[in-house]
């Protein structure tokens, strides 16, 4: 089972990889227009034109998310966890790929839902960044204490860099947050007055509500390779 959960992991980022490049490609030769993820929805990915035309798009981020349920519902039936954290990381990691899943296909005209869902899977995510964190280092810890002959296995340095990941997205995470939290608005358009006095609303360059969602998004693929390397790294505390 550790080899299905490795495979499900590995297929599941590679067919989000292809959804960005399959998703970004059409829009941007569909709309002539470049499609930044810094100030951008996922779900204007198939707003501004007949989602049929972007199919690959849809079909291969359809399978990613599928892909991540079905990663953590194997890596809950194959461990008996004695951790509560890593059950969390499981049941959010399921509730994150479902939101997510709205979040790119929810028309933004329902825009209460988004807020909830995107505000959902941003706390989500960097909860389980941060849990993910504690029990890779509690894990570390008792390594070290009970080490024999200074010696560092391959499975400890899995989970040093397993942590490493975890706590680089959590302060990322945490960095954008912060970063809404400054904003009154996080939905506010930029106002430009021209000389006649005249004004224009556009986009600012970083857009929060818009990190928000694909920071969490993105957060939540990448957790999936911490989450592998905690469970190659760290068999001791698990039970199959």
């Amino acid at each position: 089972m550790y080899s299905l959960i490795l495979v499900v992991g590995i297929i599941a980022i590679v067919f989000f990889i292809v959804s960005l490049i399959a998703h970004t490609y059409t829009y941007q030769t569909t709309t002539k227009t470049k499609y930044s993820f810094l100030n951008r929805f996922p779900y204007e990915l198939n707003d501004s034109f007949d989602p049929r035309k972007n199919i690959t798009g849809n079909l291969t981020i359809t399978f990613a998310l599928l892909l991540e349920v079905v990663f953590y519902l194997s890596m809950i039936s194959t461990f008996n966890f004695s951790s509560g954290y890593l059950w969390f990381t499981a049941i959010g990691g399921i509730l994150v790929a479902i939101f997510s899943f709205f979040l790119y296909f929810l028309p933004f005209r329902y825009l209460n839902a988004h807020i909830g869902l995107a505000t959902g899977s941003f706390v989500i995510i960097l909860a389980i960044a941060v849990s993910l964190s504690l029990n890779t280092g509690f894990y570390l810890t008792d390594y070290m204490n009970f080490m024999i002959d200074n010696s560092y296995t391959a499975e400890f340095w899995d989970c040093v860099i397993s942590i490493v990941i975890s706590i680089v997205v959590g302060l990322i995470l945490l960095i954008i947050l912060f970063y809404t939290l400054t904003k009154k608005n996080p939905f506010k358009l930029q106002e430009i007055v021209h000389d006649d006095g005249t004004k224009e609303y556009v986009r600012p360059k970083y857009f929060a509500f818009a990190l928000m969602e694909w920071s969490s998004i993105f957060a939540s693929f990448i957790l999936i390779i911490s989450v592998i390397l905690y469970l190659y790294g760290a068999p001791s505390y698990l039970s199959l």
